[in-house]
């Protein structure tokens, strides 16, 4: 096995990869707001402001919880979701640097697609930083970051980056490799 035979099942699982991230990045934001809206409505008035999110956290919670106690562990649901997606981070990483690795691409993706994975980068660390420091129990909970203003644009951007960088990049992996089976 050689040459292009090699490349595309290494494109097809990089497309698919890249796929995956992004539903599940999508997902794991949609829940991060539901987890925020569930807090605070356990707080103040009684009622979620994003009800979608708020209803999907509280399926997923309830589905997590359930799987837990079966399994005598208490997990949450918003630690299994990060664990997803660093997972599908981990086998997208993987799987495009093989295929970078197989296609010996001569030209690098243009500029611009670089530049979305740069911002994509850089959101998705800032996200994290949040994250980490808007966290209970932190001196920041209660802060001018622990609001709404703060962090669902920043949820939310980082996604929407995320989204155009990763549909960026299956196109330059689609437009290098010419087979049916990639390009869809």
């Amino acid at each position: 096995m050689g040459g292009a035979a090699m490349v595309r099942p290494a494109a097809r699982s990089a497309v698919v990869a890249l796929g995956v991230l992004m539903v599940v990045d999508v997902f794991r934001t949609c829940l991060a707001i539901g987890h925020y809206e569930f807090r605070i409505t356990v707080v103040t008035h009684g009622e979620p402001d994003v009800w979608v999110a708020a209803l999907a956290y509280a399926l997923f919670d309830r589905v997590v919880d359930e799987f837990g106690r079966a399994l005598g562990l208490p997990v949450a649901a918003t630690s299994v979701a990060t664990f997803l997606w660093v997972l599908a981070l981990l086998a997208t990483v993987v799987t495009v640097v093989v295929w970078l690795r197989r296609a010996r691409l001569m030209r690098h993706p243009d500029r611009v697609t670089l530049g979305w994975l740069g911002a994509a980068v850089l959101l998705k660390a800032l996200s994290a930083i949040y994250d980490t420091v808007a966290a209970p129990p932190s001196p920041v909970v209660g802060g001018v970051l622990a609001t709404r203003p703060v962090a669902y644009p920043l949820w939310i951007v980082s996604t929407v980056v995320l989204v155009v960088a990763a549909v960026r990049v299956v196109r330059a992996i689609r437009s290098a490799d010419p087979d049916p089976a990639v390009t869809g």
